[in-house]
C-alpha cells in the first residue's frame, strides 16, 4: 500500500479550518475549486450534454486520446488564440493532475528533476513523489509581481534536470507570464533542450482582452507539453498538447 501522499494542512488552512469549527462564516478565497464557491457550469449544456452522451453510449466506440469531437473543439480553442494545434496532438484526460503524471513519467526516469516555480501548487510534490521523481524548485520575485527569477533558474539546473514547469496563469499568486519571459524562458529550454511543461489551467480567467503569452506560440521553445482545462468544451477535463 502506498503511504505518505497526505501532507499535513499549511498554517492557513488550519486557521480556517479553526474558525470554520467555532461557527464562523467564511469565503474561502484561497480554495482552487470554484465549484465549491458557488460558481456553477451552467446547467442546461450540462443536461444538453449527458443526454446527447446517452444516446451516443448506445455504441461503444472509446478512442485512448479522447473523444474526437472534443480534441477537435480544443484545436479550435487554440486556432482562434492564434495557436495551430492538430487535434491529433491532443490527449485528453480526467484532470491535470494525471496530465502531470504522464508528462513526468515521460520525461524523466526515476531520480531526475524537474524545475517548477516556488510558491506553486502543493500537489506537484505528491505527483512526483509517485513518479519518482524529484521537483527543484526555482524562485519567483514577489516584490516584482511574481516574475521568473531567472537568476534562480539558471541555477537550479542540474546534470539530473530534465524539464521545466511553467504555470502561467500561476496558482497561487496569479502572475501570467510575459511575452519576454516567455522568450526567455524557451530560449533557456532550448540551450540545455529542456521541454517546457506549460500549465495554462487557469487561461480563462485573465480578465483582459489580449491573447495569453504562451510558450507553444514561442519560435524559439523546444518541445512544449501543454495543459488547459477546458471548462467551456469538456467539463472537468485536462488536455494536454505536444
Amino acid at each position: 500500500m502506498t503511504e505518505g501522499f497526505e501532507a499535513p494542512a499549511n498554517a492557513l488552512y488550519k486557521e480556517r479550518d479553526r474558525r470554520v469549527a467555532a461557527g464562523e462564516l467564511l469565503v474561502d478565497l484561497v480554495s482552487g475549486n470554484v465549484t465549491g464557491q458557488g460558481i456553477q457550469f451552467p446547467l442546461n449544456v450540462l443536461q444538453d450534454a449527458a443526454a446527447a452522451a446517452v444516446r451516443q453510449a448506445a455504441v461503444y466506440a472509446p478512442d485512448p486520446r479522447g473523444q474526437a469531437g472534443a480534441r477537435e473543439a480544443i484545436a479550435r480553442f487554440y486556432a482562434a488564440e492564434g495557436v495551430s494545434l492538430p487535434a491529433e496532438q491532443v490527449l485528453l484526460t480526467p484532470g491535470s493532475s494525471l496530465s502531470y503524471a504522464y508528462a513526468f513519467k515521460l520525461l524523466a526516469n526515476p531520480g531526475d528533476e524537474i524545475l517548477c516555480p516556488t510558491p506553486s501548487y502543493p500537489l506537484f510534490e505528491s505527483i512526483a513523489q509517485f513518479c519518482d521523481v524529484r521537483l527543484r524548485g526555482y524562485a519567483l520575485k514577489k516584490a516584482q509581481r511574481w516574475e521568473i527569477d531567472f537568476d534562480s533558474l539558471r541555477a537550479a539546473i542540474s546534470p539530473r534536470t530534465r524539464a521545466i514547469v511553467l504555470v502561467s496563469p500561476h496558482n497561487p499568486t496569479g502572475h501570467v507570464a510575459s511575452d519576454s519571459e516567455i522568450r526567455e524562458l524557451a530560449a533557456l529550454a532550448k540551450k540545455h533542450q529542456f521541454p517546457i511543461l506549460a500549465d495554462e489551467v487557469f487561461s480563462p480567467f485573465v480578465f483582459h482582452p489580449d491573447k495569453l503569452p504562451r510558450p507553444m506560440a514561442c519560435p524559439d521553445a523546444p518541445l512544449v507539453i501543454t495543459g488547459v482545462t477546458m471548462g467551456e468544451l469538456v467539463n472537468n477535463t485536462a488536455a494536454f498538447s505536444a
